[in-house]
């Protein structure tokens, strides 16, 4: 799911392209091409562990392209939850 200026949630266009450049603590960078699926986005590539890294997403659709988007993504570790 994507989020507008507002923070309110908003469905992906089912023509759009979304590809993710992943940066990790040590400056490794992947890009990552994303399908538009009903209501989410799914990864072509699997997402190599850990899942902590800075996400630079890019979104275009037709001859539009929005303005890359920087957010920090960590995964907790599960482990931890699993009591």
């Amino acid at each position: 799911m994507l989020y507008d200026k507002r923070k309110l949630a908003r469905s992906v266009h089912r023509n759009a392209t979304v590809k993710i450049e992943t940066v990790r603590p040590n400056d490794t960078r992947k890009t990552l091409a994303f399908l538009v699926k009903s209501g989410f986005l799914e990864s072509t590539d699997d997402i190599p562990e850990p899942h902590e890294f800075k996400a630079i997403v890019q979104v275009s659709h037709g001859s539009h392209t929005h303005p890359p988007h920087e957010v920090q993504f960590s995964e907790h570790d599960r482990a931890h939850h699993a009591h």
